[in-house]
């Protein structure tokens, strides 16, 4: 199952890349340049996973994942950047981020396969829930 992905980072030619190449692999993938904004389309529509930067002015993407996993901690989190550091990459992984990638992308075979990965998790989870509900319907 292709999922919907939301793709968040203030520079505007980051998620237009991003957005076509993730389209171009099936995906119903949606734009945004405003982390609060992303937040706001996060709650109201069925996003289960997420490509944010971290370096944002609006909001920090590491508040943005803190968030995003208080609401919903199934919601995967990708996350891309160019301001890397120790602290940034850390605080990502204790967040429950399920990768991180360095900009500029030299290839971006490497997102899109976490991308599946973070798919397919979804869909593992999905079925483990799916045989719950059915045993405990029988």
């Amino acid at each position: 199952m292709k999922r919907k992905i939301l793709v968040v980072d203030d520079d505007r030619d980051i998620v237009a890349s991003l957005t076509r190449v993730l389209q171009m692999e099936g995906y119903d993938v949606t734009g945004e340049t405003n982390p609060i904004t992303a937040l706001k389309i996060i709650k109201n529509d069925n996003f289960l996973i997420v490509v944010s930067d971290i370096q944002m002015p609006e909001m920090r993407g590491t508040e943005l994942l803190r968030q995003i996993k208080e609401f919903n901690g199934m919601i995967q989190v990708i996350i891309i950047t160019g301001f890397v550091t120790i602290d940034n990459i850390l605080s990502c992984l204790s967040l429950g981020a399920n990768d991180c990638f360095f900009k500029p992308f030299k290839d971006k075979s490497e997102l899109i396969s976490a991308v599946k990965t973070a798919s397919g998790k979804l869909e593992r989870w999905e079925q483990i829930i799916n045989n719950l509900v059915r045993m405990k319907a029988e």
